[in-house]
């Protein structure tokens, strides 16, 4: 029993430095709240609601897998390094980790259809490693050592339309797995399970393509190069299941999973030069803005209840105005990036909570490479009616990524100097 003490010890000083830790002590499994993605992390967690083609934002939105299937087959990312979590704490065996893999697949030709849709799938882990922990008989003697985890596995599965609108609409189906005991010490403690779903749903309107196929005529602000506007709006709910989290050497302590609902919207400014059949963003710049709130309520007599619907996020307050007052429970979400030839990304944002209701407020920045838009660059001296060879298939149809992100604060709080970073292979 003395292992599950230090181990939940060790889990409640975790979960006190969460971004979202005003409903830590309402939730079980709370590292399920952790944004995953390095590229939304480096946006201040805004990744709800803007589009990416890498298999970790399907976590955070499974509706980007929707997306994701009308124009690629397959992506594959994983984190290099493992993410140091608490960093000031200097904990090295407190780490969190993310590997995630999709395929897609456009059935238009093949269904005979009039417009583009399309299906994906995907497998996706996510780890939190707790350290290394004694395992004690009841008279205070080590009898060994355990390490403590969590974990979540997830599939997933979404669909894609584009006509007019771009729609992702995807799923992940969750099996959590929470250890915080060695076996033969607490056999009926050490291990909690559940399973959970999440849904998610994004819709783009592509404002310049949407005019085209009204039958405006293209503008160009110079020959072969068109301006480009999207609009992006994204909804996800996440860890919905009605089955609870027990500890305690007679599971007497029941958490609920921390169900969350987030809310947002994006816009995308940019050039785009049509060079040798192919589209190639020269400049883009994206502001988003999101909401996001814990479903939890937790009663003093340790009864519970989902809220419904968005819970305290307010949309036009939240994410239209951006504004969070001193007795808003949710919390606000700010990023902004900038893209260059579509090969660098810079990335900047804020994560911001009421002093009443959590108080974790952080800044973030971010990075990130992408191998495409240097092949587009090059690939542009290549004439069109060249013969096709290795080179102009890596121009077409690969990317290789490299993201990263940073939290910082200006108290010392445990999440400052947190560090996100991870390597994808993308094939369209």
């Amino acid at each position: 029993m003395r292992s599950f003490c230090c181990c939940a010890i060790a889990l409640f000083v975790f979960s006190l430095s969460l971004p979202t830790s005003h409903a830590q002590g309402e939730t079980g499994v709370p590292f399920l709240l952790i944004e995953p993605s390095p590229e939304a992390n480096g946006r201040g967690n805004t990744g709800t609601a803007v589009i990416s083609n890498n298999p970790i934002a399907t976590l955070t939105n499974a509706g980007q897998l929707g997306i994701f299937s009308l124009s690629n087959y397959f992506s594959g990312s994983l984190y290099t390094p493992k993410t140091q979590w608490l960093p000031t704490f200097g904990l090295s065996d407190l780490t969190y980790s993310v590997w995630a893999a999709n395929a897609g697949y456009n059935l238009r030709e093949a269904l005979g259809l009039p417009f583009e849709a399309g299906i994906g799938i995907g497998y996706s882990r996510i780890d939190l490693n707790l350290g290394t922990f004694m395992r004690m008989n009841e008279n205070g003697e080590v009898i060994g050592t355990f390490d403590a985890y969590e974990k979540s596995e997830q599939m997933s599965m979404g669909f894609g339309a584009d006509y007019f609108l771009r729609i992702g609409v995807g799923w992940n189906f969750k099996n959590i797995r929470s250890v915080l005991g060695g076996s033969d010490v607490a056999p009926f403690t050490s291990e909690a399970k559940a399973s959970a779903t999440d849904f998610g749903l994004i819709i783009q309107a592509p404002i310049f393509d949407i005019l085209k196929m009204a039958g405006t005529e293209s503008v160009d602000i110079y020959p072969g190069i068109e301006p480009l506007v999207n609009i992006t709006f994204g909804y996800a709910r996440s860890n919905m299941s009605n089955q609870v989290i027990h500890y305690g050497a007679d599971l007497q302590f029941t958490d609920p999973l921390p169900r969350n609902a987030t809310i947002g919207l994006s816009a995308d400014f940019g050039l785009v030069a049509n060079v040798n059949a192919q589209s190639w963003k020269i400049i883009m710049f994206t502001v988003a803005r999101e909401a996001q709130d814990v479903l939890v309520t937790r009663y003093a007599d340790g009864r519970f209840s989902y809220q419904p619907g968005l819970g305290d996020i307010s949309f036009f307050g939240h994410v239209v105005r951006g504004e969070l007052s001193r007795t808003d429970k949710a919390s606000l979400h700010k990023g902004w990036e900038v893209g260059l030839g579509e090969f660098v990304y810079i990335r900047g944002g804020s994560f911001a909570q009421s002093p009443d209701f959590g108080n974790r407020n952080f800044t973030t920045s971010g990075l990130g490479i992408r191998l495409a838009g240097l092949f587009k660059a090059i690939g542009t001296a290549i004439p069109e009616s060249a013969p096709p060879d290795v080179f102009s298939f890596l121009i077409r149809h690969v990317d290789v990524a490299f993201d990263h992100a940073e939290y910082k604060t200006s108290d010392g709080h445990p999440l400052s100097g947190t560090k996100f970073s991870s390597i994808s292979v993308m094939i369209r």
